[in-house]
């Protein structure tokens, strides 16, 4: 939990927090930690999105797939930005 509060403490979201208030937001939060493969969808804009997401480390590529299946590059998100 100590490394995650680090990485949490380098987002805008909590870079006003000190070490012990987010470790007790995360103690009074439900949360998830999810690892993804290359390539895999995170987000698709069929479907609702109800949760915000904060990459711990590596990128991601936002792409819209076109009609013909070509993608195009839309842009990229690197650790401590928020998605969602």
């Amino acid at each position: 939990m100590f490394n995650l509060i680090d990485k949490l403490q380098d987002t805008s979201l909590f870079k006003n927090k000190s070490f012990s208030e987010i470790k007790t937001l995360l103690y009074n939060l439900t949360y998830t930690s999810l690892n993804y493969e290359k390539n895999e969808v995170i987000f698709s804009p069929s479907k609702t999105c109800d949760r915000i997401g904060i990459i711990l480390s590596g990128s991601i590529e936002i792409k819209k797939i076109l009609i013909s299946g070509e993608s195009i590059l839309i842009g990229e998100k690197i650790a401590t930005d928020l998605i969602g």
